[in-house]
C-alpha cells in the first residue's frame, strides 16, 4: 500500500505520517516544499523506525506543473 501525504514532513502532516506508520505497514510518500535537507531526513527516519517505508518528494501542491509531475513520478516509481 502506497500512500500520499502533503505537507508530510510539516506540524500536522508528520503527526499524520506518523500514526500511520505505527498502524499500517505501508510506503508513505511525503511532499513539501522545501529540498530534502536533515529536517526532512529525521522525519524519514522517525517513519521508518515505527515499520513503514518513507520517501521524500519535493513539490509545491499550490502549483500545477508540480503536482502533474509528482502524480507522475509517484505512478511510475510505487507500481
Amino acid at each position: 500500500m502506497n500512500i500520499l501525504i502533503t505537507g508530510g514532513t510539516g506540524g500536522l502532516g508528520r503527526i499524520i505520517a506518523e500514526a500511520v506508520a505505527s498502524r499500517v505497514k505501508a510506503v508513505l510518500v511525503l511532499t513539501g516544499r522545501s529540498p530534502e535537507g536533515e529536517a526532512q531526513r529525521d522525519v524519514l527516519r522517525n517513519i521508518e523506525a515505527r515499520g513503514a517505508q518513507a520517501v521524500y518528494l519535493q513539490a509545491d501542491v499550490s502549483i500545477r506543473n508540480d503536482v502533474v509531475e509528482l502524480i507522475s513520478t509517484v505512478k511510475d516509481r510505487f507500481k
